[in-house]
């Protein structure tokens, strides 16, 4: 999902048993479920806009411009309505005629400002305590948006990992003109932005926050966000995963991967920079294609685990239409159109299918999307469960959430239609056409159209269990519009079943643009001069690489993603020997107290950079004692210079000689 800035994203035990898996399908159905994806795959290959980003125009002059802001008025002006959109969705029956009113008036509101809070760290609840005692639901007679403020902030749900999410009574726009109108809101905006500072409270939308707890990461666990930018997720997994958790919790590994290497990766970087060196030192960022990622093969943690296992959790929040996210931008319900819808199912169905491939047996694997579409959310999920053969299982969304997050089950059936062409005056009107199946909606001309939209068999339906799925719509709970599905894997997929096809060489960003290709593990010189400040590093000697100049702590697993041919742009901690912050962030991060370390001149380069051949052997260098220096000035028969206080010394010398032939009482004694 995309959204507007940094800190507004629109963006439970272990499940041992899991649903029921899906049977096994005979051969016949599982050639033609195939034959399906295929031709999913080819439908999203020929797409005519950049498939990562929100669909917008870009006008070219200024006229262009202007004419988009005046339409856009004229639409507002016109009640803010599309009857495409009310229609599809009524027919479908996720919006009944009963609640669309009440729907359509919340979707035309901003969204309040939410929050959440990590209990795990000691400010987080110190905020906790003090966001308990703070008088904040009191009602005040204050007005904003023709009603008045019943209270300014409250907790909204308890999720996942110790985090609580809370709620403003007022939106963006009320938070900037309220903050000094009402009394006690100044206070909670300063001790909400301290937090903000302090890497301990994250401004994120309620149903942004669900994909990240839905997971169940703990610490230690290896993570792949497939689809990462803008990144206020992933700095939720981040939190989890170099969380403390005993002995070797901060071995995890958290990979943040985005195809959008231009655009989106360095609004990746930007927001994930600040974070503590604890999670920077778990964290791998890479560009590439999500349906193209290599496969690694991570070393066994135990003697439990089978060789070559893949990520332990995978988030896919995956591209999609986005008509969930119109509270946030009114722009995307006059847009709307079924045709987007269509048009990014088959990317949608490679991403889960590559995702459930990287996913080790036993895992768990969460698909999201702001879309409100079956075609992006039912269709996905269960063309996902057909090819996998019973290799993977749909666990219930609503037992994991609680009571905490109103959704709404999953549909089993869904309708599939297109907009036909336009008739009536001015051609401005289309009727909407719906398909039974494949061959009529081909021979009406639908674009994008593949045998996957449609819904499952009755015994398909039954054994898949779509119902197990959540989606949010916003008039539920005041929130955004969102899609929830969570998969457990049980065993490997069929053969074929989520591989990169063709493996495809103009998926993966060219070597020579990542920052990443030059560096190496540490040399013996640079780990002996660490660990004279750091003792504690010794036992972590494998994750201090460098490239000469600048060094990095990096994740554990990184030989294994670098190894195995990862598009890798950033990994780990970066840190300089010669800078004390640096060395201060890396004593935290192992939690102990530098000793201290003579920090280098700045740009001075350290002879444990260098290369042993190219090491100069260092000259001994002579006593500080005169009798030495003296001695050795005689035998090198240079007479070496002596310094002025020396030569100061030895005149005052020979002048008392002078004067005292036999010296003086001070020196017969000392003689």
């Amino acid at each position: 999902d995309d959204d507007e800035d940094d800190d507004d994203d629109d963006d439970d035990d272990d499940n041992d048993g899991g649903s029921p898996a899906p049977q096994s399908l005979p051969s016949s159905a599982a050639a033609a479920a195939a034959s399906s994806a295929t031709g999913a795959a080819e439908a999203s290959s020929a797409m005519p806009w950049n498939r990562w980003q929100r669909r917008t125009t870009e006008p070219g002059t200024q006229d262009d411009l202007q004419k988009e802001h005046a339409e856009l008025a004229r639409w507002k002006e016109g009640g803010s309505r599309n009857p495409y959109f009310e229609e599809y969705y009524t027919m479908q029956g996720i919006l009944p005629r009963g609640e669309l009113s009440s729907a359509l008036s919340v979707m035309a509101r901003p969204l309040p400002v939410t929050f959440r809070v990590s209990a795990v760290h000691p400010k987080g609840a110190a905020l906790l305590r003090w966001l308990q005692i703070q008088n904040l639901k009191t009602v005040t007679d204050w007005q904003w948006r023709g009603s008045r403020l019943k209270f300014l902030a409250r907790p909204v749900v308890s999720l996942p990992g110790r985090l609580v999410a809370w709620e403003l009574g007022l939106d963006r726009a009320g938070l900037k003109i309220g903050r000094n109108k009402v009394p006690g809101l100044a206070a909670l905006d300063k001790a909400v932005f301290q937090g903000i500072e302090g890497g301990y409270v994250a401004r994120q939308e309620i149903v942004s926050m669900l994909p990240a707890a839905l997971l169940d990461a703990q610490p230690g666990d290896r993570v792949l966000d497939m689809c990462a930018a803008p990144g206020t997720k992933c700095a939720q997994l981040l939190e989890v995963v170099a969380g403390a958790g005993g002995e070797g919790h901060r071995r995890g590994l958290v990979v943040a991967n985005d195809a959008g290497l231009e655009e989106r990766i360095p609004h990746l970087q930007r927001l994930l920079s600040g974070r503590p060196a604890a999670e920077r030192a778990t964290l791998a960022i890479s560009s590439c294609l999500g349906e193209a990622l290599p496969h690694p093969r991570f070393d066994r943690r135990g003697p439990s685990e089978e060789e070559g296992l893949g990520f332990d959790r995978v988030l896919v929040d995956a591209p999609c239409s986005g008509d969930g996210t119109m509270r946030k931008a009114a722009d995307v319900l006059r847009r709307w159109s079924p045709e987007a819808g269509a048009q990014l199912h088959g990317v949608q169905l490679s991403l889960l299918l590559r995702g459930l491939h990287l996913l080790r047996s036993g895992g768990r694997l969460v698909y999201s999307t702001c879309s409100l579409n079956p075609l992006e959310d039912e269709a996905v999920v269960a063309e996902a469960l057909r090819l996998s053969s019973g290799a993977a299982a749909l666990l219930d969304v609503g037992s994991l959430l609680g009571a905490g997050v109103r959704g709404r089950s999953g549909l089993d059936t869904w309708k599939v239609g297109d907009l036909g062409p336009p008739h009536g005056s001015g051609g401005k009107h289309r009727r909407w056409r719906w398909h039974a199946s494949l061959a009529p909606a081909e021979a009406a001309g639908m674009a994008h159209a593949v045998s996957s939209m449609w819904p499952p068999s009755e015994d398909e339906k039954r054994h898949m269990k779509l119902g197990q799925c959540r989606r949010i719509l916003p008039h539920d709970q005041d929130t955004g519009g969102f899609f929830l599905a969570v998969f457990s894997k049980l065993r490997e997929l069929p053969e074929g079943v989520g591989s990169k096809a063709g493996e495809a060489s103009d998926a993966v960003i060219p070597p020579k643009r990542l920052r990443l290709r030059s560096f190496r593990p540490a040399m013996r010189k640079t780990r002996i001069q660490l660990a004279r400040s750091l003792p504690g590093v010794v036992k972590h000697r494998g994750r201090l690489w460098t490239d000469g100049s600048e060094h990095i702590f990096a994740p554990r697993d990184l030989p294994a993603l670098i190894s195995h041919g990862w598009p890798l742009v950033e990994a780990g901690m970066r840190f300089d020997l010669a800078s004390t912050a640096s060395v201060s962030a890396i004593a935290d991060l192992l939690g102990q107290a530098p000793k201290g370390l003579k920090p280098r001149a700045p740009g001075a380069r350290s002879r444990s950079d260098e290369p042993s051949e190219r090491r100069k052997p260092r000259k001994k260098r002579p006593s500080c004692e005169p009798s030495a220096l003296s001695s050795t000035a005689q035998e090198a028969g240079k007479g070496a210079p002596q310094s002025a206080e020396l030569a100061t010394k030895k005149r005052k010398r020979d002048q008392s000689s002078d004067a005292h032939p036999g010296g003086s009482r001070a020196s017969q004694k000392k003689k």
